[in-house]
């Protein structure tokens, strides 16, 4: 969820923690995000400014909910320490969501939460705000008014034209009517990345603060260090994204060696995410190793058909294919797929699928390549145009599976398509957070050229595609030499053979 957050709605949470742990309160409050909306520090949010207008007095607001309760019963907290939501604050957050997805926004902004507490109305905050006149109904219209204005005028978050004369509010119900997806709507530049920065810059500070005191310092830090590794992989920083990981991995590891119970599970999360970066910066090697302890570990200590194992089978599998051993990679992919059972949900059944249909096609068994691949596929189409981008994305790994393991021949066309569909899934999604899913599209164009020229298609598509191929991965190779490099060779080793 908190993917779709802009920044603004990522430091009013930060901000509503602040407010609970000064206060003493020993969870986050619908109250503590009114207070982080209202905060002086918060105008570029918008909130004062939208009230002030509908005749509420922010600074009287924030007086009365800062006396509705009174201290909590735990010592103020200033230190960074984490403090839980309450389950009140999640509901509202999942109505802020809500309200984010129906207007059809490109991030979901201090507005949608201001709504989702209007929404919720069991807290003190919606009583104080239904008291001064703010009713849901009316806020809503008023509040997407702003932000469709906000979008289309100030930000340059949406490079979509706006039809002479349309107003922001017929532009947002366009986009909604039309079931467009936010991704579908590139963005001048991703709002993680200054998030990033904010995060980056707080690391040296709680280096300090673990060095003084570690036992509260150090999962501070840690939980800092994954949430830095996420943003820059999310932001195409390939090399930067693992070296947090792994100093995050390092923390978490000395923390479950002093206190196992609480820390052994966050260890394992934090190698997995170290064995995934090692990937993406192409040192399969240390992928594998790592991946294959943590199956290791699962099948230990669970009855061999859980989740966490199948994936950690999917993510192995590869690791092993890019790493050269296509056999052992086909063998983990099948053992991913005999873990699944009846409950296991559509999102891992269709990725497990899918990573038996790549290693199947490239140890040449065409026939399970292809039925595999067409399921994966299937599954995949009820969510592809999905919210998330995750759902997208596999579902355009999908359909580019599905067409490169058809055959040549009679299914030339629908092969040509699947894997047109692919590539134009990879370029929405890049385009709405350039670097994130760069790898991806950059294989699924390379994808393109060898299916039309495999079938004998327009060679002017096979040439343009495999050249792009090569810019991609070269590009990728100026920042991340390992990753890319391997790639780069296959790519131009196509585009050689095209002007042979």
């Amino acid at each position: 969820m908190f993917d779709d957050f802009d920044p603004w709605a990522r430091r009013a949470i930060v901000l509503a923690q602040q407010y609970a742990g000064e206060l003493g309160h020993d969870a986050i409050e619908g109250e503590h995000l009114m207070l982080a909306l209202l905060d002086p520090r918060a105008e570029a949010f918008g909130v004062t400014t939208f009230l002030a207008a509908s005749g509420v007095d922010p600074t009287e607001l924030r007086g009365a909910l800062l006396g509705s309760r009174g201290p909590g019963s735990i010592p103020a907290q200033d230190d960074g320490a984490q403090i839980p939501m309450a389950g009140r604050l999640k509901r509202i957050l999942r109505l802020a969501h809500g309200d984010f997805q129906d207007a059809g926004a490109p991030a979901l902004g201090a507005e949608h939460l201001l709504l989702g507490l209007l929404r919720d109305g069991r807290s003190v905050a919606a009583d104080a705000l239904l008291q001064r006149g703010v009713v849901p109904e009316s806020a809503r219209t008023q509040l997407n008014r702003r932000a469709a204005i906000d979008i289309v005028r100030t930000r340059g978050a949406i490079a979509a034209p706006v039809a002479p004369g349309q107003s922001p509010e017929t532009f947002l119900v366009a986009m909604r009517d039309r079931r467009t997806r936010r991704a579908d709507v590139p963005r001048v530049r991703d709002p993680r990345q200054p998030w990033a920065r904010i995060v980056q810059e707080a690391i040296p500070t709680l280096r300090q603060r673990a060095s003084a005191d570690p036992s509260r310092g150090l999962p501070a830090l840690a939980r800092a260090l994954c949430t830095a590794s996420d943003l820059m992989s999310r932001t195409g920083r390939a090399i930067d994204a693992l070296e947090m990981a792994a100093e995050a991995t390092a923390i978490h590891e000395r923390l479950a060696k002093a206190d196992s119970d609480r820390f052994t599970s966050v260890w394992i999360e934090s190698r997995r995410v170290l064995a995934a970066r090692n990937h993406r910066c192409g040192r399969h090697d240390d992928a594998v190793e790592i991946a294959g302890q943590l199956v290791r570990h699962y099948r230990r200590h669970a009855d061999g058909s859980t989740p966490p194992l199948t994936e950690m089978f999917c993510d192995t599998a590869i690791y092993l294919r890019d790493s050269g051993a296509t056999a052992t990679a086909y063998d983990t992919a099948s053992a991913a797929v005999r873990a699944l059972q009846d409950s296991t949900g559509p999102t891992l059944r269709a990725r497990a699928l899918c990573t038996l249909a790549e290693c199947a096609n490239i140890t040449g068994r065409g026939v399970e390549a292809l039925t595999t691949a067409r399921t994966a596929y299937h599954i995949t189409r009820e969510f592809g145009a999905g919210s998330t981008p995750e759902l997208r994305g596999l579902h355009a790994r999908c359909a580019g599976t599905f067409g490169r393991c058809m055959p040549p021949g009679r299914a030339a066309e629908q092969a040509a398509a699947l894997v047109s569909e692919s590539v134009a899934e990879f370029r929405l999604l890049e385009s709405a957070t350039p670097g994130r899913w760069l790898p991806e599209l950059a294989n699924a164009v390379h994808g393109l050229a060898i299916v039309h020229a495999r079938n004998g298609l327009d060679a002017d598509i096979v040439r343009v595609a495999a050249e792009e191929a090569v810019r991609l991965w070269g590009q990728l190779a100026e920042v991340d030499p390992d990753g890319a490099k391997q790639k780069l060779t296959a790519a131009a080793l196509t585009l050689a053979g095209i002007h042979q």
